[in-house]
């Protein structure tokens, strides 16, 4: 079951430090690993950048699901990642510079807790070392890279330490200027249990299904929901069982027809009649309904405060990275670096 978006997200990353630290703080290994058999494509202060390396910083940007993606999907999407990842490199050397030459650095300490963050955030089904494995990277050059992102961090912090939180001026002129931004759907809080019915079932197994169902709802009904939780944790084919037959908050297009006409057609507090959709039988009780509404400033306030400082953040780190541009001597390689142009 899909969750409700809300059109302003709730909290609003920096755009530029995504790009050059990134999620999983890999960015960086490459420039200690030219090839010079590689066609250079930019030379940044000496430091040249080569097609080898653009692609592997790509190879990395892409991660583990470069694997599941058709190939002439995944061409495209190495060509649409490559002024990225070139972009990216050219910044990440000039801040690597301004990191040595303001002597930033950071803890063992702090690299530690980067690396533990780094694991907890991994997938399940995807092993770091098994990751760097494919990768081409060993746990040294992963620890080094932390490092090498941690004190550009640090570098890129002292950047933006200054930007002023706005005023309530500021953000009130925010949400009159964007009210479609804070329309919020109708939505239901629901919970079900679902008996599944399989495509090798025969009508025989459908109506057997069907009676169980019935009778699981005749047990809710009697009890008025009481047991729901422990019904469903005992009954339900549903992962939700696991959370009492919690589905959460929805809103209208988020789930199939039949369930979502349910959903929202009963009373709150009321067990429903058995739906039946694609995926089986189901039991439903909506435990709340809110209506469409628009959220008063009072409760979007800290949002849209988080929204306009990160804005602040974002240009403060661009016009940063821009004026070490401008004091650098970057050199392209028009020739070999094929769709890349200048940063």
């Amino acid at each position: 079951m899909k969750k409700r978006k809300l059109t302003l997200a709730k909290g609003i990353s920096i755009a530029v430090l995504i790009l050059i630290v990134g999620a999983f703080a890999f960015n960086g290994w490459a420039l200690s690993q030219q090839d010079g058999k590689d066609g250079v494509l930019v030379t940044v202060n000496d430091v040249n950048i080569t097609r080898g390396e653009v692609d592997k910083r790509i190879e990395v940007m892409l991660g583990p699901q470069a694997e599941t993606l058709p190939p002439e999907k995944l061409t495209e999407i190495r060509h649409q990642l490559n002024q990225k990842a070139l972009d990216s490199m050219i910044a990440e050397i000039l801040l690597t510079e301004a990191v040595k030459k303001q002597n930033v650095v950071v803890k063992n300490e702090e690299i530690d807790q980067a690396l533990t963050q780094l694991k907890e955030s991994l997938p399940p089904e995807v092993k770091l070392e098994e990751y760097l494995k494919s990768i081409g990277l060993t746990e040294k050059d992963l620890r080094e890279s932390v490092g090498k992102n941690l004190r550009i961090k640090k570098l890129i912090e002292q950047q933006v330490a200054d930007i002023a939180v706005p005023s309530d001026k500021e953000i009130a002129a925010f949400y009159a200027d964007n009210a479609e931004k804070f329309q919020v759907p109708e939505s239901v809080k629901v919970r079900h249990i679902l008996i599944a019915v399989k495509p090798e079932d025969d009508e025989a197994a459908k109506a057997r299904k069907r009676e169980k169902v019935e009778k699981i709802r005749e047990q809710l009904v009697e009890k008025k929901g009481e047991n729901f939780e422990a019904i469903a944790a005992e009954v339900s084919d549903c992962p939700s069982k696991s959370k009492g037959g919690m589905l959460g908050v929805f809103g209208r297009g988020q789930t199939v027809p039949a369930f979502e006409e349910a959903a929202f057609s009963q009373k709150v507090g009321e067990i429903g009649p058995v739906v039946e959709t694609s995926f089986g039988y189901h039991v439903i009780e909506v435990l709340d309904r809110k209506e469409a509404r628009e959220a008063p400033l009072s409760e979007m306030s800290e949002r849209i405060s988080n929204y306009l400082v990160a804005q602040k953040k974002d240009t403060a780190v661009k016009e940063y990275i821009e004026s070490l541009k401008a004091g650098a001597t970057i050199v392209f390689n028009n020739e070999k670096s094929g769709d890349t142009g200048p940063a």
